[in-house]
């Protein structure tokens, strides 16, 4: 039975020895999370996003 293979990015973490939310980090120029859904769209037919309730994405699939 063939099934289809789903990215997921975790986002819930908090980060005290940082002092801020690691959502709002850049890498390459973009948020973390936005850099690993868009790696993750060239090769998965479906990315979804996970996060903590009180945060706020723009991003279709959005898990809590």
């Amino acid at each position: 039975m063939k099934s289809d293979l789903y990215g997921l990015v975790l986002t819930g973490g908090k980060s005290k020895r940082m002092g801020s939310d690691k959502n709002v980090l850049k890498y390459h120029g973009l948020p973390q999370w936005k850099y690993a859904i868009r790696l993750l769209e060239k090769f998965l037919p479906k990315v979804y996003l996970s996060s903590r309730e009180n945060q706020n994405f723009d991003h279709p699939n959005i898990i809590y």
